[in-house]
């Protein structure tokens, strides 16, 4: 083959690696198609090809690629397999992906590295394969000699967080906290810890996780500092010495221009997107820090209050755990029907909650066993009980002759043992009560206190029942619920580990009895389990959109909204129901606005527009926000009305919305989401999205060394308009901190009540761990993290063994010899002969 042949197909794989960048799945199947029926199709063609359909989310034209090279007798590399495994994991395949996994093992060609075995474990951490997690770090990176890093073990200690597993944690963080290589992820990882320990009423070491995160924190940031210092003098001596880069010059390069990359040719787009890349990764790492701020001080509030309340434990965590329904996000399971099948869900999510999300620990520190332990320890109490002198008649008689079991001790019911065995009675059964025969969710059983007291006050408004659909980490609906404590909140996202925040926010922030936290794919789970007419407002904040920018109306990506889904939500809304979708991309606004605007053909009006004079109602008083909205509004008769806003800078000085774009007799507006659109809280604790130009403004700030957030008017704009607990797609978070107002704490020891260890000249503690809190004797975890440098041999029984015997014979010359030589008695305490002979004499 000619250079110039090559060189045309390195321009084409090139040019499909761009195509699937922008998400333009056609375009690039086009070219694939022409380099592969000409035979010039190499593994850069396939790989580029099948990273389009993954970001696509068409994983059976991924599956179908693997197929086409298998013919043309090529192989799938390492880098092919792992892009299917982030295809399989960003759709909750698991099996799937394990299964790929096991085969990638097999083959050398395939094998896999440490971005595989991330992404697997990246994918175990949103469906919550705890289990699988535990088995992937224990058998795989020996065998496969992978070397693990920070993000692997972040990743595990997520997952154990989140089943509350702390004796698990600690000795693995004990191990992590030497390695200068983990050090970037220690904070996270001491948070995570001391969420758990909080959790199940572990005051002493959920203070010292705390207390070392905070240490942790200030550490990262002063390395931060420094490494920006370097940086900056670095600069200056370059200037000294006639270097022709301009800083005002790089500054502008560094602006965010649209989106997550700038879209340019050449040279040109690789130089724009690693600049980019840069500037947004070290806003996100800058919005990070000050949510660990954020979440330091509400834990330590929390920790006061629950230590001040003194509240039972199980008493204070099963209402949270009674409004989490964890389902299954797996397109293959087939629906179930009939009122058998009620059993089985509830009996799913039970077990869900137990393996996913700590109730098994819960009931194990109340009770002292798991839930299978105290499963069978029913079963054996229920056997052991006489049975009753009808049933003894009846019972048929037998002449074999009776096999010898083996015979164990009865059961005492103890108080904690019948606490806990009744807890999973009634869990079970108050899950079961959640569904109608149809397998639908029946939502006053729910809520309860709002039926009951809607009841009671017959002249009072009944609730209203309002669905959050997409949640992220649930700033926003904890938020929301909490402000509007005489309505029905319910929460739905994919992600199990977002799931988990907002699980957590609910319990820290001690939301009243008006929120349902659910998991599970928003298109298996609405049309499965929510029964028609069921919501009065519907909720989509900020949806992941089809491409970020430069996207055309005919986008090939996969994304949640798209017409199918909106027959479902107007099938949920009530007669009178209300949908509101906010978004910060216009070009995504203005597709959701056609889209919207195409349900209106036939002459049936599915969903009519908000009228622009309500709407302003709505938006008063929140000021120029930057801020996208779609608003779509209420359902009269057999119509929903739709309203939509993009809420960027074209907002009336009055606080109303104003008309953005039309299409046909659907309006996308401009403004701040108010208690029109259903917002119920005009700011919440979550971050503003910052806007670009607060973005650009940042960055040359800390560029030139200041820190300073954005100024006290334009971060009360920006927390007007709704707010977001995630950095937006192509955007960055905002950096405008909430005040600490928890008590301050004196900070206290690693050890407790002992006073801090002696420091090395390297600023790092003493080489030998304490078994107490480093080694962890008595957990076995399946994997060992790797030890500290400098690190002593591991403490053992043999060690101990040793030091026993010394301490023996000192104490046996002591006694012998009260008023002897100190020199001698010191000498034959190093004499073993010696030492020998004085026990024996004793």
């Amino acid at each position: 083959m000619s250079r110039t042949t090559n060189t045309a197909i390195y321009d084409q794989n090139k040019e499909i690696a761009t195509l699937a960048n922008r998400k333009e799945l056609k375009a690039a199947w086009n070219l694939f198609k022409e380099l592969y029926d000409t035979d010039q199709a190499n593994i850069h063609t396939y790989a580029a090809i099948v990273n389009a359909a993954v970001r696509c989310g068409d994983m059976a034209l991924a599956e179908e690629v693997t197929t086409m090279m298998q013919a043309k007798k090529i192989s799938k590399d390492t880098i092919i397999c792992t892009t299917l495994l982030k295809g399989y994991c960003s759709q909750c395949s698991i099996t799937k992906a394990v299964k790929l996994f096991k085969e990638m093992k097999k083959n050398n060609k395939m094998k896999p590295n440490i971005r595989s075995f991330n992404t697997l474990l990246r994918g175990f951490v949103q469906s919550g394969e705890v289990k699988l997690a535990e088995k992937l770090v224990a058998d795989d990176p020996k065998s496969l000699k992978i070397d693990l890093d920070v993000s692997s073990w972040e990743y595990l200690i997520v997952l154990l967080s989140q089943t509350l597993a702390v004796d698990k944690i600690q000795p693995l963080i004990g191990r992590l906290k030497g390695n200068p290589n983990m050090q970037s992820g220690l904070v996270h990882m001491y948070l995570e810890h001391a969420k758990a320990c909080l959790l199940l009423g572990d005051w002493k070491n959920g203070r010292k996780a705390l207390t070392i995160s905070a240490q942790e924190l200030k550490k990262l940031e002063e390395s931060v500092a420094a490494n920006k210092a370097g940086d900056t003098t670095a600069a200056a001596a370059a200037a000294a010495t006639g270097a022709t880069d301009d800083a005002a010059a790089e500054a502008k390069k560094k602006e965010v221009t649209g989106g997550k990359k700038a879209w340019k040719s050449g040279k040109d787009q690789e130089k724009s997107i690693d600049e980019n890349r840069n500037h947004s990764l070290e806003i996100f790492r800058l919005h990070q820090r000050e949510e660990w701020k954020e979440d330091i001080a509400k834990l330590e509030d929390f920790l006061t209050r629950r230590q001040q309340a003194n509240t039972d434990l199980l008493a204070f965590l099963l209402p949270f755990f009674r409004h989490t329904l964890l389902f299954n996000s797996d397109a293959t399971a087939p629906k179930p029907v009939g009122v058998a099948t009620v059993n089985s869900t509830s009996l799913a999510l039970f077990e869900a909650l137990v393996a996913k999300f700590g109730l098994d620990s819960v009931l194990k520190r109340i009770s002292g066993h798991t839930v299978e332990q105290l499963l069978i320890l029913a079963k054996r109490y229920k056997r052991e009980q006489p049975k009753s002198a009808k049933a003894a008649v009846t019972k048929p008689a037998t002449s074999r002759p009776k096999r010898e079991k083996k015979v164990e001790p009865p059961v005492v019911m103890t108080e904690a043992l019948q606490r806990g065995i009744t807890c999973i009675k009634d869990m079970k059964r108050l899950l079961a009560s959640y569904f109608t025969s149809d397998l639908y969710l029946h939502l006053p059983s729910i809520f309860p206190s709002l039926t009951a007291a809607a009841a009671a006050a017959p002249s009072k408004k009944k609730p209203q029942y309002k669905l959050e659909i997409c949640s992220g980490a649930g700033e926003w609906v904890v938020t929301q619920a909490k402000n509007d404590p005489d309505n029905a909140w319910l929460s739905l996202e994919f992600r199990y580990d977002r799931v988990y925040q907002t699980f957590t926010k609910m319990i820290f922030d001690q939301v009243p009895d008006n929120l349902c936290v659910m998991a599970g794919d928003a298109k298996l789970v609405v049309p499965r389990y929510i029964a028609p007419a069921s919501f009065d407002w519907i909720f989509v904040n900020h949806p992941e959109p089809p491409q970020q920018t430069g996207g055309r109306d005919d986008s090939e990506a996969a994304h949640l909204l798209d017409t199918a889904f909106f027959l479902e939500m107007h099938r949920i809304l009530s007669a009178t129901g209300t949908l509101t979708i906010v978004t910060d991309n216009l070009w995504y606004g203005k597709l959701l606005t056609r889209q919207v605007d195409q349900l209106n053909d036939g002459g049936h009006l599915l969903f009519t527009t908000v009228a622009a004079a309500a709407a302003a109602e709505s938006g008063r008083g929140g000021g120029a926000s930057h801020h996208h909205a779609a608003a779509a509004g209420k359902k009269a008769g057999k119509h929903h009305k739709a309203a939509a806003t993009d809420a960027a800078a074209a907002a009336t000085s009055s606080g109303g919305w104003k008309v953005k774009f039309e299409s046909g007799e659907t309006t996308l507006y401009v403004g701040v989401p108010g208690p029109q659109a259903g917002h119920s809280a005009a700011a919440t604790q979550g971050k503003p999205k910052m806007t670009r130009e607060q973005h650009n403004q940042l960055h040359r700030k800390q560029q030139a060394g200041a820190s300073a957030p954005a100024s006290a008017s334009t971060a009360a704009a920006a927390a007007a308009a709704a707010p977001r607990d995630r950095p937006a797609k192509g955007g960055a978070a905002a950096a405008v901190p909430r005040p600490n107002t928890a008590p301050k704490r004196p900070p206290v020891a690693a050890g407790g009540k002992q006073p801090p260890r002696a420091q090395t000249a390297a600023g790092s503690s003493r080489d030998r761990p304490s078994p107490a809190t480093t080694t962890g004797a008595k957990v076995k975890t399946g994997f060992r993290p790797p030890t500290r440098e400098g690190d002593q041999p591991k403490w053992s029984h043999k060690k101990r063994d040793e030091n026993g015997k010394k301490r023996r014979k000192r104490d046996l010359l002591k006694a012998e010899g009260s008023g002897g030589d100190a020199a001698q008695a010191s000498a034959s305490t190093t004499d073993e002969p010696a030492a020998k002979k004085a026990k024996t004499q004793a």
